[in-house]
């Protein structure tokens, strides 16, 4: 795969990967409103135990999200364009990776707790921090053969 490709390709996906951490912001930022608003009411107010749930669920979503990176770049034997996997791959982590603050948002809007909401932002900025698009690790992804991207 031509370089100049393959670093297209890593700068379309570090523009989605700066986007979608941005609009973990913008998630926090509507919590924030509706709080402060105080004109909504709550399915399960002070409900504890729902952002507990949610927060165990966005972690496991969140550690899962490297599995299914991995298994993404594995490859098969009709493996032709290397960067195209690699982008989908990375795209679909970034996604995974956002769960944990739509999660937050969700436990908010059910308990009306902030406190729900914050903790998964932490854990949905710090999983977009670990699947950052690094470009010296898309350089050995697309050198690696299938059976050893990782």
């Amino acid at each position: 795969m031509s370089t100049v490709l393959l670093r297209d390709r890593h700068r379309v996906v570090t523009v989605i990967a700066i986007a979608m951490l941005v609009s973990v912001g913008v998630y926090w930022v509507v919590v924030e409103l509706i709080a402060r608003l105080q004109t909504r009411t709550y399915p399960f107010p002070g409900e504890v135990r729902v952002g507990y749930l949610a927060f165990a669920v966005g972690v496991i979503v969140a550690s899962a999200a490297s599995i299914v990176r991995r298994s993404m770049l594995a490859g098969g034997p009709a493996d032709t364009d290397a960067g195209a996997r690699i982008q989908v791959a990375s795209v679909v982590t970034f996604a995974l990776a956002e769960i944990p603050a739509v999660l937050g948002v969700t436990a908010f809007l059910m308990t009306g707790l902030r406190e729900a909401a914050y903790p998964l932002f932490v854990v949905a900025v710090a999983a977009h921090a670990v699947y950052f698009p690094r470009w010296s690790q898309w350089e050995e992804w697309a050198q690696a053969g299938p059976s050893t991207r990782r």
